[in-house]
């Protein structure tokens, strides 16, 4: 009987490892491929940790300690925000999978804000971003030879006050429909404004930033918390997982 508890409590353990943390209901965080995590509760300082990999940020402008959507968070007030810069990271190619998902919060709507942002701030436009235009459709754009945007069909966001968690997933096919957004774990309805694929390298040596567009451009106004980067495509399943109906699972 020992015997077989103990190769239970392993096989529970190596699955814990393997698959993600248990929260509620039994929901699964996807460990198996997240890369870096960024719970931002820090206090003071201007370091933020990365919980899962060796990426930790720079605090550049605005300020942390504030009331997350889990313990602490950061906010922006600022359009010239540098918000938190990451190195030159993150340099997918637009043949990788791949996918960031952030919990947000507005004190301000109807103004083009970045969310995040890893596009070269020269011809040629490499990397990708995500962003809310001024009538609040979230869009998305990848930058080859040849540029994918995809944007929401109709406002994304109506209420500043309130907790939205984003999600871009991405699975590496070079087409538009490859480039899926959710708003709190479910898929938004997007047009394709650009191609509706790349080629060539969407490769991108700016420096990956959370918070603004390049620096001192289009800061978020608001708040930020729980940002993660995965290596891999998540499923709808994955995602409606980590909105968790609004409470959020967390790693």
């Amino acid at each position: 009987m020992a015997t077989f508890l103990n190769n239970l409590f392993l096989m529970s353990f190596t699955n814990v490892l393997k698959y993600g943390l248990l929260s509620q209901g039994g929901l699964v965080f996807p460990v198996d491929c997240l890369v870096s995590y960024w719970r931002i509760d820090e206090t003071s300082g201007t370091v933020i940790y990365d919980s899962k990999g060796s990426i930790n940020g720079t605090l550049n402008t605005g300020t942390i300690n504030n009331i997350g959507i889990s313990n602490t968070c950061y906010r922006n007030t600022s359009s010239t925000s540098n918000g938190i810069s990451f190195g030159n990271n993150y340099a997918w190619e637009r043949t990788n999978s791949w996918s960031f998902n952030i919990w947000i919060k507005f004190t301000t709507l109807n103004t083009v804000q970045l969310i995040m942002n890893k596009q070269k701030s020269s011809k040629p436009y490499y990397g990708y971003y995500i962003a809310v235009d001024n009538t609040n459709k979230l869009y998305t754009q990848l930058y080859g030879t040849g540029q994918i945007t995809n944007r929401a069909t109709s406002a994304t966001f109506t209420n500043t006050g309130v907790w939205y968690m984003v999600t871009l997933t991405y699975n590496g096919s070079s087409q538009a429909s490859g480039l899926l957004l959710y708003k709190n774990g479910e898929v938004i309805t997007v047009n394709s404004e650009g191609a509706s694929s790349i080629s060539g390298t969407m490769v991108s040596t700016q420096i990956f930033r959370i918070g603004c567009y390049f620096a001192s451009n289009l800061g978020f106004l608001g708040y930020m918390d729980e940002a993660a980067m995965f290596n891999c495509t998540l499923t709808p399943t994955e995602v409606a997982n980590l909105y968790n109906s609004g409470s959020g699972l967390f790693y």
